[in-house]
């Protein structure tokens, strides 16, 4: 496992990035993911569309709450990656945090999943 971007931490939110291998990047939210934190999530995750991965497997286990503006972060990249035929999956959203998805109508937007079942797709990358 290789850092590619950095860790990225203010008040409220830490971002890292990990590459496993050549083509898998894991980026992790940790906190709050807030207005605040925008910039810093797009320049950290900015060089993903430019790398050589095939696969960004975002980990929301640790992401306790999430505003629209963030969500706007995330739609960026998810069209960026997209692209660049790159997959993007959102993996162990917290309940609350999906409802919001659900009601912003954006649940078929964002590919989203558990970790016991991206384990199956990736053995062993640590999720």
């Amino acid at each position: 496992m290789n850092e590619i971007c950095g860790t990225g931490y203010n008040a409220s939110m830490e971002t890292r990035i990990e590459q496993h291998g050549m083509e898998i990047a894991v980026v992790r939210l940790v906190g709050k993911f807030t207005i605040e934190d925008v910039n810093d999530f797009k320049a950290l995750t900015a060089p993903l569309a430019q790398a050589p991965v095939r696969n960004i497997l975002v980990s929301c286990r640790d992401l306790k709450f999430i505003d629209s503006s963030a969500i706007g972060a995330l739609i960026l990249l998810t069209n960026k990656v997209k692209k660049q035929n790159i997959g993007l999956i959102l993996y162990d959203v917290d309940r609350e945090i999906a409802n919001v998805f659900k009601v912003a109508y954006l649940e078929k937007f964002f590919r989203m999943a558990k970790s016991e079942d991206l384990a199956i797709s990736f053995p062993g990358i640590p999720l």
